[in-house]
């Protein structure tokens, strides 16, 4: 793929919680994947173990360091990657590429296969590739469509997850999709200076639903690149520092705000949340 570039291209945003040897080992495979004109950006986001040391020292040595930022606080996924968006935004940077550390390339031109879908695009503010999920091998793209009361409710509980699955494959090379994959998404810096970022009150979870929301109100839209893929392997970070019941009552608790941006009744809300109860207590 040939692409021509001006001025600062991509900064890559990887966010670090406790796993600051992941994050290493995930900074040296990004260095396979970008062009030398890119830029790595860590942002430790106020990690209680030693991780913002060891991350700091191992930088100062490297004769390739990375830009390394430090969050005071953990105010969550949305303002800890804010951090480096805005950094990047600040330093003219075209796009930010906010990647979780654990994620599999198996697609080493999956970078410039999403930049150049952008580049060709200006209604487009966020693209993903294709993601697959490490334990169970199966495709978890979905939402390609903005979500319904029935897929909030009914389709919460059932197997409707694996008819999102995306299986057609257009000229373009991608198409249209509600929201991006939060674990690897390339988004336009200039939309989100124009929709202020993303919404910093939620911690975890619903941050890709509500960003395509915000861009939605600024007539931008997302999109999944069908040629690009990367396997996840999702929430290993979350699993291991967070129990069960207090990812259910963070979930809820993000779902309140994403339900402002549908415009729900109090009445379509509780039944939402009804059903998202259910899935809970089926281990879903």
């Amino acid at each position: 793929i040939q692409v021509e570039y001006m001025g600062k291209r991509v900064a890559v945003i990887v966010l670090n919680y406790i796993t600051w040897k992941m994050t290493l080992d995930f900074v040296e495979k990004l260095r396979e994947i970008i062009c030398p004109e890119d830029t790595i950006i860590v942002v430790d986001n106020n990690s209680p173990n030693d991780s913002a040391t060891r991350l700091s020292t191992w930088n100062e040595k490297s004769n390739r360091p990375f830009i390394f930022l430090l969050s005071h606080t953990n105010d969550g996924y949305a303002a800890g990657n804010n951090i480096g968006i805005r950094w990047a935004a600040e330093h003219n940077y075209k796009y930010s590429w906010v990647c979780n550390n654990d994620l599999i390339f198996n697609d080493m031109n999956i970078l410039l296969k999403m930049v150049k879908v952008m580049d060709e695009n200006m209604e487009l503010a966020a693209v993903s590739p294709r993601v697959f999920d490490y334990k169970e091998k199966r495709e978890i793209n979905r939402n390609l469509k903005r979500p319904t009361i029935v897929s909030l409710t009914l389709g919460a509980i059932s197997c409707a997850r694996k008819s999102k699955i995306i299986n057609r494959k257009e000229a373009s090379g991608w198409c249209f999709s509600y929201r991006p994959q939060g674990c690897c998404m390339l988004l336009r810096n200039s939309a989100m200076r124009k929709i202020n970022f993303m919404d910093e009150r939620t911690f975890l979870y619903c941050e890709e639903s509500i960003l395509a929301e915000r861009m939605a109100l600024h007539n931008y839209r997302c999109a999944c690149i069908l040629d690009a893929t990367v396997i996840h392997n999702h929430s290993s970070t979350v699993n291991s520092v967070m129990k069960r019941e207090k990812t259910f009552y963070i979930h809820r608790q993000s779902r309140a705000v994403y339900y402002e941006y549908l415009e729900y009744s109090r009445t379509a809300q509780l039944w939402c949340d009804l059903f998202l109860w259910i899935r809970h207590l089926c281990g879903k």
